[in-house]
């Protein structure tokens, strides 16, 4: 699931970027700067989702280790 909220955000920053160096996927620049933006949004999502369940994984981790 939260590789394909990375893949669209992807998808949708590639597409909101394009716009102003005039490889128009969208129809105006509010478009292109709301895709863009919401494109961040969602590749940031993912990368904080992936971060949070690592260093839940990595505390568990250290609690066994430390208990050897």
């Amino acid at each position: 699931m939260i590789l394909v909220l990375v893949f669209i955000g992807s998808a949708l920053a590639t597409a909101g970027g394009l716009y102003f160096i005039n490889l128009k996927f969208c129809q105006d620049p509010v478009q292109a700067i709301v895709m863009l933006v919401g494109g961040l949004l969602m590749v940031a999502g993912g990368e904080i989702a992936v971060t949070g369940s690592s260093t839940s994984f990595f505390k568990a981790q250290q609690v066994q280790a430390s208990a050897c």
